[in-house]
């Protein structure tokens, strides 16, 4: 994803090539999205500017809105986004999946939050 005001902006999809000199801003290594961004840069031999990483998913928006770098999230993650943020298509990565699991007992009782959210993963993978 990148800034509307970003040169990138106007491609639909761009190739890591074109990614090259543009730093991103990017989830910490603890998160999923660090681990998938890590393993394709691996697999394409491609060595990023990393400005910054964090935990905080509202300062990497922020950021990117800021035009202050480009960053790696799932279409989902971006749903919520201002229409200041352009999601971009990468080239070398024409699918890439993220598992989720949830898990839970069978006889504990699930409060009103719980069950929203687990209907709300059930509508989405349907």
């Amino acid at each position: 994803m990148c800034s509307s005001r970003s040169p990138l902006a106007n491609n639909k999809e761009v190739s890591l090539a074109e990614l090259q000199e543009y730093p991103f801003i990017l989830l910490d290594k603890k998160s999923t999205h660090q681990q998938v961004f890590s393993q394709l840069m691996s697999r394409h031999l491609f060595n990023p500017w990393v400005l910054f990483c964090t935990a905080n998913f509202n300062t990497i928006l922020t950021l990117v809105q800021q035009n202050s770098g480009i960053s790696f999230l799932t279409e989902t993650a971006l749903a919520a986004c201002s229409h200041d943020i352009v999601a971009l298509d990468l080239k070398e990565a024409k699918q890439i999946y993220f598992y989720i699991s949830l898990v839970s007992r069978v006889n504990h009782e699930q409060n009103p939050i719980l069950q929203a959210f687990i209907q709300q993963i059930k509508s989405a993978i349907n």
